[in-house]
């Protein structure tokens, strides 16, 4: 029996439950890693250091394999969302979702870069 049946292995929310949780592991990399950034307009001892403890938990194997395994799963829910949709054609729920999302990555950006 394929994934498209109604007896499928994963449900719809679990789908869901698990795009967040790939997005939310990869924002809060995201987070740090600008974080870092931003230590480095108060000070570059500061961000050294933190650069340092930063390399040091992302090169811990587990965290390595949690953040691969995260970007993984999580553009490969994106392609099968794509792949499963009758029409490319977007609904406003949609547009609107995807553009806060992109100007919030973008405001958060500029807030913590300047």
């Amino acid at each position: 029996m394929s994934l498209l049946h109604s007896q499928s292995l994963f449900t719809q929310q679990s789908y869901r439950q698990l795009r967040i949780t790939t997005g939310l592991i990869m924002w809060f990399y995201l987070g740090g890693h600008m974080l870092n950034h931003s230590l480095g307009l108060i000070s570059l001892n500061l961000a050294e250091r933190s650069m340092r403890t930063a390399v040091g938990l992302v090169h811990f194997w587990p965290i390595t394999v949690l953040l691969y395994g995260a970007f993984l799963i999580h553009l490969l829910l994106a392609l099968f969302g794509i792949w499963k949709r009758p029409s490319l054609r977007m609904q406003w729920s949609e547009v609107l979702r995807s553009a806060w999302f992109g100007l919030s990555v973008i405001a958060y950006w500029a807030c913590v870069c300047h």
